[in-house]
């Protein structure tokens, strides 16, 4: 029998960023970010294979590719971290030709994506695939994995984001997150190869400045109640463009509506981690009165902006927060169309509430799917 030429498995979560929505795009500003894995304990996985040359493989991108010039940089966020992490590690000496399968679980959406971070969390498994393919301890690797993850994030989409996402892929947990300046890594200017791995190594050697990552307690009795909007979907890129375009031109009122955000998001996380409750639905209502605030000076001057909490979830919040074992709900992330998510009380929650809240939504149009998560 022929010796198998798998070299491991790696399985990714997804994350709902619950706390810290814009906030976390400025510096020393916390977010809470949860990670999921659906019912069954998966996200998105890797398989590896030695080959005789460097192929990608993704049903989810409709990508089967090979890996050999850095142009798929700006191609495909997976194809970038194979590349860049392939770049890396032939540098320090280790070289090998891989196949890499990527598969996403359901949970991630098909027809109607569901917006836990399939993208991250496929860059994050690329990478750590070809770490484990390398022999190298993804454990004692993990502050690499990580930066390596971020920087071929950014180096697709052309600068620095938030990279909360990346992060809780990389640390498989939830975390509390600050991100990095995004001058403290240099992206690079063409698609040369040397240029590439040059700008690539200094930007993992250099100081990440402002970065911090930490572990979030979750409280045992904390669960999970998310709920996909079938047929809409939010772009974050341009969400997140959209207000900042605004905040160009509106600086001052723009820093007073985050301030005052900011320190709702910071008890809603301290408050989240001590199981409070009444404490943190209060500051989850407050911070996002603000968001609706900001939502509406921006929708004021671009037509085309996805309300960060549009008032049809809004209702549906309300309902959700008034019913058994519901702690807090909120629109995550960038807000808009890319899911409904309830922290519950899984001692207390009714076998009725996901039902109850399925049916408000068909009364005012919209189809919710539920998916069944794991928060780890």
């Amino acid at each position: 029998m022929a010796p198998s030429k798998k070299t491991g498995r790696v399985n990714v979560p997804g994350k709902i960023l619950l706390l810290g929505g814009y906030t976390v795009l400025e510096p020393t500003s916390p977010a809470l970010s949860l990670a999921v894995l659906d019912a069954r304990g998966r996200g998105v996985t890797t398989s590896v294979e030695k080959g005789a040359r460097d192929v990608l493989v993704s049903d989810e991108f409709g990508v089967r590719k090979e890996i050999r010039s850095p142009e798929v940089i700006r191609e495909n966020v997976a194809a970038s971290a194979f590349y860049m992490a392939k770049a890396y590690l032939e540098s320090k000496g280790l070289a090998g030709h891989w196949e890499v399968r990527v598969r996403n679980s359901p949970m991630f959406g098909g027809r109607f994506k569901s917006g836990l971070g399939s993208s991250a969390a496929s860059t994050v498994a690329v990478v750590e695939s070809l770490f484990r393919a390398s022999r190298l301890d993804p454990r004692s690797q993990g502050e690499t994995i990580h930066k390596l993850s971020q920087y071929a994030y950014a180096a697709y989409a052309g600068r620095a984001e938030s990279g909360f996402d990346i992060a809780t892929c990389a640390y498989g947990g939830s975390i509390v997150y600050t991100r990095f300046l995004p001058d403290s890594i240099e992206l690079p200017g063409n698609l040369k190869a040397t240029e590439v791995l040059e700008r690539l190594l200094r930007s993992l050697g250099g100081a990440w400045r402002g970065l911090k990552v930490e572990k979030a307690r979750v409280p045992a009795r904390f669960s999970m109640l998310f709920f996909n909007i079938e047929g809409a979907r939010t772009s974050t890129t341009s969400n997140v463009g959209a207000v900042m375009g605004w905040r160009a031109t509106h600086g001052r009122e723009y820093a007073s509506l985050i301030r005052a955000q900011r320190l709702h998001e910071l008890a809603g996380i301290r408050s989240f981690q001590r199981g409070e409750d009444d404490e943190l639905r209060a500051r989850v209502r407050r911070a996002r009165e603000i968001q609706r605030k900001l939502q509406a000076l921006v929708a004021a001057e671009r037509a085309d902006f996805d309300l960060i909490e549009p008032p049809v979830l809004t209702k549906l919040i309300e309902l959700g927060e008034s019913l058994p074992g519901v702690v807090v709900g909120r629109c995550p992330g960038a807000g808009g169309w890319d899911g409904l998510a309830f922290v519950t009380d899984k001692n207390e929650l009714k076998e009725g509430t996901p039902s109850k809240i399925v049916a408000a939504a068909k009364e005012d149009g919209l189809a919710l799917t539920r998916i069944r998560l794991r928060l780890i």
